[in-house]
C-alpha cells in the first residue's frame, strides 16, 4: 500500500505518539482516555481532531 502522509490518520490516546506524527505531517485524531486525562489540554491543540470516544467521531469529517 503506497500512501502519502498527508492521506493518513493516526487515532491516538498517547501525546508523544501525536507529536510524532504531527512532525511527520500526519494528521492526528485525538481519543481521550483515564490515562491521557492529564495532557488533555496540550493534546486538543496537537491533534487536528479530539474526541472523548470513537463513537463521538463523525467520520464522513475525515
Amino acid at each position: 500500500m503506497k500512501l502519502e502522509t498527508k492521506d493518513v490518520f493516526l487515532f491516538e490516546d498517547a501525546l508523544h505518539s501525536m507529536e510524532t506524527a504531527k512532525k511527520l505531517g500526519i494528521k492526528v485524531v485525538a481519543v481521550k482516555d483515564p490515562t491521557n486525562i492529564s495532557d488533555w489540554d496540550k493534546i486538543t491543540r496537537v491533534a487536528d481532531i479530539a474526541v472523548d470516544n470513537l463513537s463521538n467521531l463523525n467520520f464522513d469529517i475525515l
